[in-house]
């Protein structure tokens, strides 16, 4: 089972990374390519991202103390 949760915390946390990167791009203002294809998940948001949609995004965090570390990043 490790290493089922393993796997899928690499295309979760891979997947994140090429929404930062689109993310990036974005604010970039003289940015000729901005790089949706790179994952599925980006190329659904397209319209979201980087259109005239206003865009949510919601996180779960915890007041727990043993969370703190979680929850910072998550805020980051």
């Amino acid at each position: 089972m490790n290493g089922l949760l393993l796997t899928e915390a690499k295309y979760i946390n891979l997947s994140l990374h090429y929404l930062e990167q689109v993310i990036v791009a974005l604010a970039e203002k003289h940015r000729s390519h901005i790089p949706y294809r790179n994952s599925m998940m980006t190329s659904v948001l397209r319209d979201s991202l980087g259109g005239n949609c206003i865009t949510s995004m919601i996180a779960t965090v915890s007041a727990e103390k043993s969370e703190t570390e979680e929850t910072i990043s998550t805020c980051r």
